[in-house]
């Protein structure tokens, strides 16, 4: 049986910049999730307009963000988080002609209500920041999708090793274990996760990118 190994990229908020984004995904071959923050939609001129979404939507996933001013989730009232999910999801389902299936919470902050309220509002999983998952990228019982690695600028072993023993993550720390001579090293821990990947059947998703956008995207190709 031939394994199959899905490798996808997931881009928060809706910048306008995800325009050039997408023609080095599309020069690599490579999938892209955009999760849009429906609330920036033609806010200024550095978010995407609800026409550029629409012929984002016909060659990449669109997915939701929440709703205005990027609320954060554990901030609010579950009302409050409720309606933005909901706002959210509506209006993009509105400009795209199909249906929003997976939700990222800004922050990655949550709490088990708001995993209750993505389901009733019938979204099939909710995408979280918690990082350096290979094997259990799914879990299905509690509609969660986990992530590879995030291209953010974090600080070495200490945020990493802090990150794992929070969330008591034994896969995270035999990555952290394994790869502790390079993991300061973004460039050589992102290749040796992927050889990793290369030999399961697994999703390699990368989270939100900051700055660098070519260096990292070349890097890891």
């Amino acid at each position: 049986m031939t394994k199959q190994i899905f490798f996808a990229t997931s881009w928060n908020d809706g910048s306008v910049y995800d325009l050039k984004l997408t023609e080095i995904l599309a020069k690599y071959g490579m999938k892209g999730i955009f999760y849009i923050v429906s609330g920036y939609l033609n806010d200024n001129k550095e978010s995407l307009s609800p026409t550029e979404i629409k012929e984002l939507a016909k060659y990449y996933e669109i997915d939701s963000h929440v709703s205005h001013s990027h609320v954060i989730l554990t901030e609010v009232d579950d009302k409050t988080a409720k309606d933005e999910i909901k706002r959210n999801k509506e209006t993009l389902e509105d400009i795209i002609g199909q249906e929003i299936r997976v939700f990222c919470p800004p922050r990655g902050k949550y709490n088990n209500k708001h995993i209750k309220i993505i389901k009733k509002l019938g979204f099939s999983f909710m995408r979280t920041a918690k990082y350096l998952r290979i094997k259990n990228i799914l879990d299905r019982n509690k509609g969660i999708m986990y992530t590879t690695l995030q291209f953010y600028p974090y600080r070495g072993i200490p945020t990493y090793l802090f990150s794992a023993l929070k969330r008591k993550d034994m896969e995270g720390l035999g990555i952290i274990i394994k790869n502790l001579g390079i993991i300061n090293n973004f460039d050589k821990f992102s290749k040796s996760i992927l050889e990793e990947v290369k030999n399961l059947v697994a999703f390699f998703i990368c989270g939100d990118i900051h700055g660098k956008l070519n260096d990292i995207i070349f890097g890891i190709v």
